[in-house]
């Protein structure tokens, strides 16, 4: 899931921030999550061997309705941040 310079897909990278999302609200709720909108803005290009952390915010967390912030971060910089709502079942 590289391009041929080497740097990280943006769907690998939504996937995983998508995942960070779901993991942090599976800790406050029981349930299944869909997705209603995600927005990924990616600020910086990854290569395959960096390491990164992500660090995902709950903003809202209702009983139907959540809405996560999500950061990913490289070596103390931000290369992508997303917004994510989604429906609790």
């Amino acid at each position: 899931m590289t391009n041929f310079e080497g740097i990280i897909s943006e769907g690998v990278l939504s996937t995983l921030m998508t995942r960070a999302a779901y993991r942090s609200v599976q800790e406050h709720k029981k349930g299944d999550l869909i997705v209603d909108s995600s927005a990924h803005y990616f600020l910086v290009p990854l290569q395959i061997d960096d390491e990164i952390d992500i660090v995902p915010v709950i903003i809202e967390l209702s009983r139907r309705f959540c809405k996560i912030d999500i950061e990913m971060i490289c070596r103390g910089t931000r290369v992508a941040r997303g917004m994510l709502t989604a429906r609790i079942l």
